[in-house]
């Protein structure tokens, strides 16, 4: 025998034949294997459900809650007491689910455009079963029809999008994203358990800024610098410019709520910025008391620490740490209390222009630390600004 086939598992085997061939002394040997094609694991989405939600039940149940915080002196007491009344309540109206997401409708097909789809399938039923020359022409033009409908529905949709909203960039972008290709958003799929990928991504996660302050000594002792000395000569500045944290009332918490976007997703706690504008009249005075208290205590609620990291895919292997971008979801009302902190009085100054090449918010927040002159570090800003490191929290420690 010239010609054999060897497999590990005869079991696999589900046909061995011989192909003749014209076109050499030897027939062609092949088998034909029995393989399954390797199924992708399902994804599963833990979030709640509006399914039910109405906004006007929910904010009068919010009402008649007894809002009694002021009762409590620290400011962990204050949130604990707030988010778990609040909790219950969301629970009730929009409780937390575990779901198989599916595909997102196509905004732009019709009702006709449905009916034409079904006319589609029955023509290719029948055609299937009869085999009906007839059948295959009235399918193939039925099929036709359904592309031209989708083409013709999605430029009037793309150019009703933009006529709608000119002044709104979001969506317009938005519009104009969906007449672009994207890259694929299929499950991610690794090599090893997902609870090991996990581990090795928050391993290498909570050793940035360690690895951070490596790179700041090796480029430090590229400069000749020595890192222990203290550089700082501190600015003075009248007492109505120096930065402090000064009590707010209410309504400058419903102008920031007001201001955020509906469209930011929520942190471990799963509460949309949405259900807080429903019910904002009813919580606004607790969370004012909580904001004050923390500012008064100068201490920042552990809750509102706590972040869900995402690592988003760059480019290069995915299941390398290194080659994913960390995003952390912060609760709604932690990013409340930030915007009421950097919009009021930032530290660093009144404004800060982005877009501006050299001008980064690293190189800002340094070169408003010190006078011109005192801080001989002129090369590693022009490092900090090529992005090679960022020592903010190295040197503003020391």
């Amino acid at each position: 025998m010239l010609d054999v086939i060897l497999a590990s598992d005869t079991r696999q085997v589900q046909t061995a034949t011989v192909m003749e061939s014209s076109i050499s002394d030897h027939d062609l040997v092949y088998v034909t294997l029995k393989l399954k094609k390797v199924r992708s694991k399902p994804v599963y989405i833990t979030t709640r459900s509006f399914k039910h939600y109405s906004p006007f039940d929910f904010s009068n149940d919010v009402s008649l809650a007894p809002w009694s915080i002021d009762v409590f002196d620290d400011v962990e007491d204050k949130l604990y007491a707030l988010d778990s009344l609040f909790t219950e309540i969301l629970d009730r109206h929009a409780p937390v689910k575990t779901f198989k997401p599916r595909c997102k409708p196509n905004p732009c097909v019709t009702d006709n455009i449905r009916g034409l789809m079904r006319t589609r399938d029955d023509w290719r039923k029948k055609a299937k079963k009869t085999n009906d020359p007839l059948s295959w022409t009235a399918y193939r033009y039925f099929r036709q029809e359904v592309k031209r409908e989708i083409r013709i529905a999605e430029e009037e949709f793309v150019a009703e999008q933009i006529q709608k909203n000119p002044n709104n960039t979001n969506n317009i972008w938005k519009a104009i994203r969906q007449c672009i290709p994207s890259k694929s958003t299929s499950q991610q799929t690794y090599s090893k358990s997902d609870k090991a990928v996990a581990d090795e991504f928050n391993q290498f996660f909570v050793s940035v800024g360690q690895s951070t302050v490596d790179k700041i000594t090796s480029l430090a002792n590229e400069c000749n610098l020595t890192l222990n000395q203290n550089y700082f000569v501190p600015r003075q500045y009248a007492l109505f410019d120096q930065f402090t944290l000064s009590t707010i009332d209410y309504k400058q918490i419903e102008r920031i709520i007001a201001a955020m976007p509906s469209n930011k997703a929520p942190g471990i706690d799963k509460i949309p910025i949405r259900v807080i504008k429903d019910c904002l009249n009813p919580i606004v005075h607790p969370i004012t008391s909580i904001v004050n208290a923390s500012f008064q205590n100068c201490v920042f609620p552990s809750k509102w620490k706590t972040a869900v990291v995402t690592p988003i895919p760059k480019e290069g292997d995915q299941e390398q740490a290194n080659n994913n971008r960390p995003i952390s979801l912060i609760p709604v009302l932690s990013k409340d209390y930030f915007y009421n902190i950097v919009f009021e009085k930032p530290p660093w100054g009144k404004s800060i222009k982005g877009g501006k090449q050299i001008r980064t918010t690293t190189a800002k927040i340094l070169k408003s630390e010190v006078e011109p002159g005192c801080f001989p570090l002129s090369s590693i800003y022009q490092q900090a600004d090529l992005n090679k490191t960022s020592p903010i929290g190295k040197w503003i420690i020391h």
